[in-house]
């Protein structure tokens, strides 16, 4: 049978033991340390090996707050014929919820725990099984108990519950006022000995209390030893601190005697450090071209709580006489307001000054000064313009260039039926000569000729002295 235990606690590792040697186990535990010891066992920490493995029965050992919620979280992964289970020592809840659950089940109640029983000897132990759950769960669980020689008795669950109250109830409460009244015996007698190894053991195993105590309830305290006492008046919970909002100096056993003069409570403050943020201000690289004014400057900020925290945060250029070609690495900063409350990491940002483009200045003063646009037009090929007039035309046109910091070379000659919706083209290639402007750029104007209408500027434009005007 494939059997899943859910828990690699006591209980849990004790099934596991019993049962890997003559079924198919596997165990589903949250904290992988506690399996460090399992053997025989596929070992489970996610619910998709849990429904691969396609268990028959499961066992559900977790601690005993935890049963629903354990079953909660697996029953959606288990196969519909799969058979759940349950060893809890309280079954508070248990019956309505396997009423509803759609599944078989089986409750169980090893009377007997890892901490006072011999699980190589538990011929003098008992075991409870519920009547009330499926056939076949409670003869495979009978089978099991009478294998290992326990005593074995079939109760309703509330029946199960009413022996329970008196079998651990009255012994635990029992344990927990004799471990709130006894101080330390440095001659203890047999007897008194015997209850103090009994009160170490209930103590140590897992706690269930809740996580609010009120008045009249157990409540520990840690405080070198293991205390439980009563508290009078008020509640305390497991998240308070032992300082003064709580009432800590009127605890009392249920005969009205006051045993909080056998402690002395120390509360050592603790310290509470606040780090600065760490907050990166990224300023942005930047480029423009030689003689052009400076572009705008920017950046980010990442890691700032609040807007405004540091001020008016402004980019800037570290040195202002800046101006030749070339990169200058972290020469783009940033400004703020200083705040304790922030570690402030500036990433600085790059300025590259490039060569100025010949050919978008040309460009753009012939269309602010003439119109003209990346083509010219001519009535026909033999007035199409020379080097030269190209030349004049840029020279009387585009101010900003002086006339020797470039040449005009006719390139070539074409048919082109595509470029500015003209029959004929002249190309011509413009280079500077002047170290601040791009040497390798290089300029191709086009000035075709034919009858065709230009769409852009519509007319024909005709070239007297190599300088173009426009038919009306």
């Amino acid at each position: 049978m494939r059997i899943l235990v859910m828990g690699a606690g006591k209980m849990g590792s004790f099934f596991l033991d019993l049962l890997s040697f003559d079924h198919e186990t596997a165990v589903y535990e949250k904290d992988p340390r506690r399996m460090r010891f399992t053997y025989n066992t596929q070992r489970f920490t996610t619910l998709e090996e849990i429904e691969a493995f396609k268990p028959e029965l499961v066992i559900n050992a977790v601690t005993v707050k935890y049963t629903i919620p354990a079953f909660d979280e697996v029953i959606p992964h288990l196969p519909s014929d799969c058979i759940i289970s349950d060893i809890a020592s309280v079954k508070t809840g248990l019956k309505e919820y396997y009423e509803q659950c759609g599944l078989r089940f089986v409750s169980t109640h090893p009377m007997f725990g890892p901490t006072f029983a011999n699980l190589q000897q538990l011929s003098e132990e008992n075991a409870i099984i519920i009547s009330e759950g499926d056939y076949m769960g409670r003869i495979f669980f009978k089978d099991l108990y009478q294998r290992l020689g326990l005593n074995i008795y079939e109760y309703t669950f509330d029946e199960h519950d009413r022996t329970v109250a008196y079998s651990l109830s009255i012994p635990f409460v029992s344990t927990f006022v004799f471990a709130a009244v006894m101080k330390h015996q440095d001659a203890p007698g047999t007897t008194f000995k015997r209850h103090m190894r009994i009160a170490k053991g209930v103590l140590t195993e897992d706690d269930y209390l809740p996580d609010t105590v009120d008045a009249g309830q157990f409540v520990v305290l840690s405080n070198g030893d293991t205390l439980r006492v009563t508290l009078s008046s008020g509640s305390i919970t497991k998240a308070d601190p032992l300082d003064s909002t709580v009432v800590i100096d009127s605890y009392t056993i249920r005969n009205g005697i006051d045993y909080s003069c056998h402690y002395n409570i120390t509360i050592a403050a603790g310290s509470l450090t606040v780090t600065p943020q760490p907050v990166v201000i990224t300023v942005n690289d930047v480029s423009k071209e030689y003689g052009d004014a400076d572009p705008e400057i920017t950046g980010n900020v990442t890691g700032l709580i609040n807007e405004g925290d540091l001020g008016n945060i402004e980019y800037y250029k570290t040195n202002d006489t800046l101006e030749q070609i070339g990169n200058y690495p972290d020469t783009l900063s940033a400004s703020y307001t200083p705040n304790p409350n922030y570690a402030v990491t500036i990433d600085k940002g790059d300025l590259t000054i490039n060569c100025r483009n010949i050919i978008t200045r040309i460009s753009q003063g012939l269309r602010d000064t003439t119109g003209i646009d990346a083509c010219f037009s001519a009535t026909n090929t033999s007035v199409l313009p020379d080097a030269d007039s190209v030349k004049t035309l840029i020279d009387k046109n585009v101010t900003d260039i002086a006339a020797d910091e470039y040449s005009v070379e006719i390139k070539d000659v074409a048919i082109d039926s595509s470029s500015c919706n003209w029959k004929w083209k002249r190309t011509y290639t413009i280079t500077s000569t002047n170290p601040v402007y791009c040497p390798e750029d290089s300029m191709v104007l086009t000035v075709s000729g034919g009858d065709q209408t230009d769409p852009v500027r519509s007319g024909n434009w005709v070239w007297t002295d190599g300088i173009p005007s426009q038919n009306a």
